[in-house]
């Protein structure tokens, strides 16, 4: 999607995942990251203090929505509420 309203698809990842194996350990290093497209399939990280996107927990969804005044991001964390973003 076009997560910073330049018209170029970018993508917003999100991780996390604290069910595993206790010889493994949890893997909670991500706090999400914004790629950003430049239209032509090559993709730079952004910064969370530049993109605003900076999320805490075990991410299970993230999806866009659109209402009749403004772009929302929606994430979906695990054993917690969900986090909600606005797009530009």
């Amino acid at each position: 999607s076009d997560y910073d309203g330049d018209g170029k698809a970018d993508i917003l990842l999100g991780g996390n995942f604290y069910q595993s194996k206790p010889e493994v350990g949890i893997y909670d290093a991500s706090y999400g990251l914004l790629l950003k497209g430049d239209g032509k399939g090559n993709f730079k990280a952004i910064k969370a203090n530049q993109s605003g996107f900076f999320i805490k927990g075990a991410v299970r969804d993230i999806m866009a929505i659109k209402t009749p005044k403004k772009k929302l991001v929606i994430v979906a964390r695990n054993n917690d509420q969900p986090k909600i973003f606005q797009q530009k």
